[in-house]
């Protein structure tokens, strides 16, 4: 379980902080002016709660876990992988869900392919449970592209195919929950 204690030394209705305690156990304690930096990352760790804290001296690092993004940019129809996911080398069953976005720069036409599938591991292959689900939205011009996701040796990967002779940049993420 992830939490954060805050703790302060004033008298009830006032929020001055003396001391955060992140779940790394590290102290938090503000800057002489009062201050407690805080800052944000994410992470393809794995955590329960899906997030979790890290204090140094004065900053408190907030970090949402069981994520993977990526960003790839395609100028034809050749698929090509924005986001490559292993799998581990523990047998486990995964859940995934994400989406990817698309924009064509010399048009300015979007596109938006959300995602979800299962996965097994044996710890060395993964198996794709079953077959993705998938929704999307595109402009006119972008109906050739797509996203899919697949396995590939010990990986899930998320692939995106662009259009011919248009530069599209694209976004991923890919958030994950697994039973070991």
């Amino acid at each position: 379980m992830s939490q954060i204690g805050v703790f302060s030394d004033n008298a009830p209705g006032t929020i001055d902080i003396v001391s955060i305690t992140p779940n790394s156990g590290i102290l938090v304690v503000p800057t002489a002016g009062g201050n407690v930096n805080i800052l944000a990352s994410s992470s393809s760790a794995f955590s329960e709660a899906g997030i979790t804290t890290i204090g140094t001296t004065n900053t408190l690092t907030v970090t949402l876990t069981n994520r993977v993004s990526g960003q790839v940019t395609t100028t034809n129809a050749t698929p090509t992988a924005v986001i490559t996911f292993s799998l581990g080398a523990v047998a486990a069953v995964y859940t995934l869900s994400g989406f990817t976005t698309a924009r064509a720069t010399g048009t300015g036409d979007g596109a938006s392919y959300f995602f979800e599938s299962s996965f097994r591991t044996n710890g060395a292959a993964a198996t794709e449970i079953g077959t993705e689900s998938s929704t999307f939205f595109e402009d006119a011009s972008l109906t050739a592209a797509d996203t899919t996701i697949a396995a590939s040796g010990n990986n899930a990967v998320i692939t995106v195919t662009g259009v011919l002779a248009t530069t599209i940049n694209w976004d991923g993420i890919l958030t994950f929950r697994r039973v070991l």
